[in-house]
Parts: C-alpha cells; structure tokens; sequence
C-alpha cells in the first residue's frame, strides 16, 4: 500500500471507542471483495466469593471494503464496564440456578408430607385445571377492565399480573368457577401478559373492545368503593366489572366517575355490615374476585371475607374503619394472610394444555365461552 498517497483520519465513536482508518485513495475505484477479519481476544478470569468469572475483551481489525482498514478497541473504563456486567450475569445466573432447586425441594418435601386425602385432593384440582373449556358449567362472568393500564408503569403491571395469576389459579379449583374477561386488553399490559409462561393456555376471555361493546348496558356492574349501593346477593346474569389497575391510591374515584359517565350501574361489596377494616375499603384485585369466588359457594359474605381479607387490613377492636391511607403490601397482592387461600406456600400452577383451542382461533374460542355462560 502506497503511505504516500494514504489518508490517516482519528475518530472518537459515540461509545466512546477509538478508531483508526486508513483509506488507500487510489484503491478506492478498485474496491476489494474479499473482506478480511483478525481478532484478538484477551480473557480475564476474576474470582468473587465462590465464584469465578471469565470475561474476555475483544479488539477487531477488519480489512474489506473499498480498501478500507478499521482497528476498533474498548477503552480501559468500557473493558471494565463489560468485566463488571459480565461478572453481574453471571451471579444472576448462579441465583436463579439455586432458586429453582429450592423451589423442586420445596415442592418435594410439601408433596412427602402430604396425607393420602391431601394426596387426593390435589390430583382432583389437577383434573380440574384440564377440563375441556366448552365443558366446564361456568358460574358467571367477571370482567377485567384494563382501559385505565396506561397510568400504570412496568412495575405496577408486574404487580398487577401476579395478582391476576393468583386469582386464576383460584377460579380453575372450583367445580363452577367464574370466567375471567379481559376487556380493552391492549398496549404493554397485554404484551406483558403474553410474555408469561403458560398463559396461552388460560382459559379466559381476551378482548381488545371495551365491554360497553359486548354486552348489555344493564348486563353490567362495576365494583367499587365509592359506590353508594351495596351488594345483598350475586346475580348470575350480571356482569361485575373490577377495575384491573395497581394506582396506590393515586386514582381515587376514577373507576367510579368512569362507570358514571357510561351510565352503567355500581356497586360496592357489603365489606362494613360484617367487619372492619383498619384502613380505605380498597381491596387489591386478586382479594376482590376471590371474595366473589368464595360467595359463589359459601354463600355467606362474613366467611368470604373472613376466609379471603388478610388480616391486616382488619381493624381491632375499638378501632373504626379507616377511609384514607394506602396498604400498599395489599394492593401489590404480594403478601398472603395465613387466614387466606391464597396461602404463600401455595404455588400456582399454569399447565401447558395440549388441547386448548383445539386448533381453532384463540379470540373466537374465548367470545364462544363468553357466550356460552350468559346463557
């Protein structure tokens, strides 16, 4: 290559990478085709605890391209930037490798200590959970409203659908359980949903219209706490609305005002008739519809609430019902009360069902099941 006809150009890259390019000005008519590529490699091995880490750091030159040759190096602080994430990795790895084993141990010593009844009663819930959709006897319809999700950020949603597993993995235990309808289930939320192991297979309703346009203005009930009606009894023939939003309290009244403006009716859980709550009569989602599941058998609002309200949120005694403050343990439906279903040793299990669908779209399977529990 001639040096005295070459153009030596430095340049710093947006990653702060240095680069050295030398162009040979009279191939520059003569391309070269082939394209060449040396690169070293330098390995570091760094120890952290029991732990050791290998990391390696990469320098390339490429020779190709209308003559052109390119040496492209880390600098010293993004050679440690990259030992530093690497070694992060790594250590996440190693954490989830031994979360998982404890889990199977878990779940392995749980199953060794069960009795033969406690045996039978979980192979009947496993049975349960792989019921054919189209023969299930669905009690009614709960629906899910998700139009107000864009006030929620990636953590709230986070939060928002471990409560909604929890209560789906409720609903599918029960003989005649209720039907979960995603309604206005679009945008992160949804893609956040979909990105969840198993939930392809959740026998439930996925819609992206609002329910104002797929059932009956009088069909409907939306459930919350500044409502001035109160339940005595659930209908069957009724379509109760929760609000599928984790706002901390951010939000009061908005589920309200937004029932009000759609002209559609409200109401409020009988909560204050039969105990009381230390703080707002604001139940995480996932306490809400397990409240109802429970009263769809026991047919007794005191034990559903006594069997689903954690404890924490019930007042003791000379104390009266709160109405400001946030539990936010409650609304993350992190925590489970010892009192509850929901106990925190109770795992939820997603089966991957090898005959959901049948083959046939997913949107209509749902609309049909939809359909068929009105009825």
């Amino acid at each position: 290559m001639n040096t005295d006809n070459n153009i030596v150009v430095t340049a710093t890259s947006a990653a702060a990478a240095t680069a050295v390019a030398v162009v040979d000005t009279q191939e520059k008519t003569n391309p070269v085709l082939e394209q060449q590529t040396t690169t070293n490699t330098e390995t570091n091995n760094t120890t952290d605890g029991d732990t050791t880490v290998t990391t390696s750091t990469t320098s390339t030159t490429t020779e190709g391209v209308e003559g052109v040759a390119v040496v492209v190096e880390l600098t010293k602080s993004q050679k440690k930037k990259q030992v530093r994430q690497e070694r992060w990795n790594a250590v996440k790895d190693l954490k989830k490798a031994h979360e998982r084993e404890k889990t199977k141990e878990k779940r392995k010593r749980k199953k060794q200590s069960m009795s033969s009844e406690e045996r039978l009663e979980l192979n009947r819930v496993k049975m349960q959970k792989k019921r054919d959709p189209s023969e299930i006897d669905w009690w009614g319809n709960i629906i899910f409203d998700f139009q107000h999700a864009s006030l929620m950020g990636q953590r709230e949603i986070k939060s928002l659908i471990t409560q909604i597993s929890f209560a789906y993995g409720n609903t599918l235990r029960l003989e005649r359980p209720l039907f979960m309808d995603f309604c206005s289930f679009t945008g992160p939320v949804k893609e956040s949903f979909e990105a969840l192991q198993g939930y392809i297979n959740w026998k439930v309703g996925r819609h992206e219209q609002s329910y104002m346009d797929l059932y009956k203005k009088e069909e409907l009930v939306y459930l919350t706490a500044e409502s001035p009606n109160i339940i005595k009894e659930l209908d069957p023939t009724k379509k109760y609305i929760i609000g599928a939003l984790v706002d901390h309290n951010r939000y009061k009244g908005l589920t309200y005002n937004t029932a009000l403006e759609q002209g559609i009716e409200t109401a409020q859980l009988p909560i204050s008739e039969f105990i009381q709550l230390s703080s707002r009569k604001v139940l995480a989602v996932n306490h809400v519809f397990d409240i109802l599941l429970k009263q769809t058998v026991n047919n007794d609002w005191k034990k559903s609430f006594e069997e689903v309200i954690p404890s924490r949120k019930v007042a003791k005694e000379g104390e009266e019902d709160g109405e400001e403050g946030e539990d936010q343990s409650g609304q993350d439906g992190e925590e489970q009360d010892s009192n509850n279903i929901n106990n925190k040793e109770k795992e939820i299990e997603i089966e991957s069902n090898t005959n959901t669908n049948n083959g046939k779209d997913e949107n209509t399977t749902t609309d049909s099941l939809t359909t068929k529990s009105i009825e």
